[in-house]
């Protein structure tokens, strides 16, 4: 069983960063520090705990990392644009 690392809340929305042999980062092996990893698997959560675009809980920019369809997670993602997606959705929860 794969070790789940704990969604980030901001506001009323969650960001999921996620990183081992199951996910889709690079290197694909389980056990390391989260900053070790040069990209992770990403997604993002509104209240009712469902898989949405950014834009969709106002934060613009973004789309283009995740997948279409009504299961959107964004693969390979450098850890320079997840601290960018932070702290968008930072700025979000203060607005």
């Amino acid at each position: 069983m794969q070790d789940l690392r704990p969604v980030e809340t901001y506001g009323d929305v969650s960001l999921s960063v996620q990183a081992s042999r199951y996910h889709y980062s690079q290197p694909r092996q389980n056990g390391l520090p989260l900053a070790d990893y040069e990209t992770v698997e990403v997604a993002v959560l509104n209240a009712p705990g469902h898989l949405v675009r950014p834009s969709q809980v106002g934060v613009k920019g973004y789309d283009n990392l995740f997948e279409r369809g009504a299961s959107p997670v964004a693969s390979y993602v450098a850890q320079a644009d997840v601290q960018q997606l932070r702290e968008a959705l930072k700025r979000r929860t203060a607005a």
